[in-house]
Parts: C-alpha cells; sequence; structure tokens
C-alpha cells in the first residue's frame, strides 16, 4: 500500500495512478496542502459535477470500461469509467425506470391533491397537519414525475460531447 485514495480511503499500490472513483493519486505537495476535512477540499467539487450520460465514451467513443459507484442519487446502473482515455459517464436510464418513476408519482401527486381538496371541503382546524402532510407527499410525488420526464427524454452524448439528435433511443 503506497497511497490512500482521498475520497474512498482504499489503499493501493505504487504503480496505481487513478483509484476506482476516478480520483487521480495526488503530489506529495498536494498532501502536504490538503485541509484536514473533505467539506473544505477544493477538489471536492469534482464530484459534485454532473455525470454525462452516453451508452458509449463522451471523450473517444470507445466501449471498454469498468464499473464505478454512481454519483447519482438515484441510478439504476452504476457509472462506467473509459479504460482508454479515463472519462467518467453514466448509461442512460432504462425506458422502464423513467415509466415507473412517471407513474408513482404521477398517482402520489394525484391522490395527494385529492385528499388536500377533501381536507379543504371538510374545513376542520384539526386537519391542518394532515393537509401539511399531504402537500409534502404531493409535491414528493410531482419530483417523481419531473425526475421520470427528464430521465425519459434526455439524449445521450456522443463521442464529441454533443446531444445525439431525435428522440432516446429505446432499449
Amino acid at each position: 500500500m503506497a497511497w490512500k485514495c482521498y475520497f474512498c480511503k482504499i489503499g493501493l499500490a505504487d504503480d496505481v495512478e487513478r483509484c476506482e472513483c476516478g480520483s487521480i493519486r495526488p503530489r506529495e505537495r498536494e498532501i502536504a496542502r490538503r485541509p484536514a476535512t473533505p467539506s473544505a477540499d477544493p477538489t471536492l467539487a469534482q464530484h459534485l459535477v454532473p455525470v454525462p450520460v452516453a451508452r458509449r465514451c463522451p471523450g473517444c467513443g470507445g466501449e471498454r470500461f469498468r464499473k464505478v459507484k454512481p454519483r447519482a442519487r438515484v441510478a439504476f446502473a452504476k457509472d462506467r469509467i473509459c479504460l482508454d482515455c479515463q472519462t467518467r459517464y453514466a448509461p442512460p436510464t432504462p425506458v422502464w425506470g423513467s415509466v415507473i418513476f412517471i407513474l408513482a408519482g404521477g398517482m402520489l401527486a394525484g391522490l395527494m391533491a385529492l385528499a388536500l381538496v377533501g381536507r379543504v371541503l371538510m374545513a376542520h382546524p384539526c386537519g391542518i397537519p394532515a393537509m401539511i402532510v399531504q402537500g409534502l407527499l404531493g409535491l414528493m410525488g410531482l419530483l417523481a414525475l419531473f425526475h421520470g420526464l427528464r430521465t425519459l427524454f434526455v439524449r445521450p452524448v456522443d463521442a464529441s460531447g454533443n446531444r445525439t439528435p431525435g428522440p432516446p433511443p429505446t432499449l
């Protein structure tokens, strides 16, 4: 174990330049200047940059990759790192995953809207806490619906970094 990855704390051999999480081996000078907490680290911003969605490597168009832990909160597949150019990218969300988000989010938002209308028509002051909960659940349903629509209609990027024309290809 010659060095330890700063982000995932895995010990790596001396001849390895990149960790499986995608971070690059730091130089000795950078280690000395590095802050004690990751939240104060300016290199942490690389983990906040969105990962491009593509079927092949958006950097070189290659198809050889290794799988790593996804950065996204919701992911149906692991992110990929190209073995040729070390570009990190994510595979597109499957159509069935988008449809599930759309259906579940639409049902939750619709049911909570009906429940809110029922509470308003009852006009009982004790129903206010229930209305708050129903409103928050309805908002969660709208967010799920929006996420499903966004992932259904996002177009993967090509090797030059541009969005592919037309609708996303179906699986």
